[in-house]
């Protein structure tokens, strides 16, 4: 009996001893915004709100296994620090457990493999692979990432893998599982290709998606839009970009993507609308700026080009670095839609969505937006 009392109580201390390592992390972002909203009509609406700037956390972990591989996995929740809606609420499907990456994986001299949910398919994350200077610098306000670069996905059965670097070349794939009806079965898949280098990277990915003429196949974990497959729908896109980094501090980047859509019904059944932009950042010592533009054409379907559904939008954003982990923050963006960009939405085109959780600018209308804020991460 005492002997295994003695055990017992040795276990309790050797036990922490062997249990894997986790990491908690995380970063909260709010700040103060305002945006004016003015529609086709000659109505407008503005807003002052304190805003959510992505807040998140974290806790991530690995265990070297007996066969020389590394398991990771990592479950990466939202919070929020301020509203997430325009009207200054937050719903509770807008924050809560596995709404961010969630996942189980592996890693070895092959590169990395990851099993569960993503904030972010390869698309998704192709800018930040091959032209970090067009993605997002502050939050949704910033870069290319929010205006040219769509298709955005949240997957919650998705299969990933990144390649390790091969003298500066990499790539990464995806299979999103998508969702499945008694009449459609649909699914997507995507891959890039890139290399980067100290003076230069470029890069190129693509995503088409069965029995659906959006980019998400099914619902995001933090959403509760219904979604059912339609057979014989489709969604492709292509995207190209790069960037140069000719002095120390300085990258300039610029990136054209083409999204076509296939539908069963409407005007007509092809249709395809290209993006382009270009976009530069600047560090000095603690401050960092960026400057963005980005323009989407018309609509174009049947040897048909439908007018005036395109849109143009402009931002700048400066961080000041307080710390090592926290930054103060300003971003200012303008968006104009085209008097039609909204006519076919229901195809995954249409107006540009928000900017930093603004209510959608409707079809002819314009927004301005310009906020201030804090970041910090632990």
């Amino acid at each position: 009996m005492k002997k295994i009392l003695i055990l017992a109580i040795a276990s309790a201390f050797v036990a922490p001893a062997v249990m894997a390592e986790v990491t908690v992390y995380g970063s909260l972002r709010t700040g103060l915004e305002i945006s004016r909203n003015d529609d086709s009509v000659g109505q407008s609406v503005s807003r002052f709100r304190l805003a959510d700037g992505d807040s998140r956390i974290g806790f991530k972990g690995t265990d070297k296994l007996d066969s020389g591989l590394t398991l990771l996995w990592q479950s990466e929740e939202r919070v929020r620090a301020g509203s997430a809606n325009p009207n200054g609420t937050t719903s509770i499907d807008q924050q809560g457990w596995s709404g961010r990456d969630t996942f189980v994986g592996l890693e070895g001299n092959f590169g990395t493999v990851r099993f569960g949910t993503a904030y972010g398919d390869t698309i998704d994350n192709a800018l930040g692979d091959f032209a970090s200077a067009a993605g997002d610098t502050v939050d949704a306000a910033g870069g290319l990432d929010s205006s040219i670069r769509r298709g955005n996905s949240s997957p919650t059965n998705i299969v990933m893998y990144a390649s390790p670097s091969f003298g500066g070349f990499s790539f990464k794939a995806n299979y999103d599982f998508g969702r499945k009806s008694s009449t459609a079965n649909a699914y997507s898949y995507a891959a890039s290709a890139f290399y980067n280098s100290a003076l230069f990277d470029i890069g190129a990915a693509y995503k088409r998606s069965k029995d659906t003429n959006q980019p998400s196949i099914n619902t995001s974990v933090t959403s509760t839009a219904s979604f059912t497959p339609v057979s014989g729908d489709s969604f492709s896109t292509y995207l190209i970009a790069g960037q140069i980094k000719p002095i120390n501090g300085l990258a300039i980047a610029t990136g054209w993507q083409r999204v076509n859509t296939t539908t069963t019904t409407g005007a007509f059944g092809d249709a395809h609308q290209d993006g382009y932009g270009l976009a530069a950042t600047y560090t000095l010592a603690k401050m960092a700026y960026q400057l963005a533009a980005g323009k989407v054409d018309n609509v174009k379907g049947d040897n048909v080009t439908v007018s005036s559904t395109g849109y143009t939008t402009y931002n700048g954003s400066m961080t000041y670095a307080l710390s090592k982990q926290s930054q103060l923050r300003f971003s200012l963006t303008y968006i104009n839609n085209q008097n039609n960009a909204g006519t076919y939405t229901n195809q995954g085109f249409g107006t540009w969505g928000t900017a930093t959780g603004i209510a959608p600018v409707s079809a002819g209308g314009k927004a301005t937006v310009a906020s201030v804020g804090l970041r910090t991460d632990f």
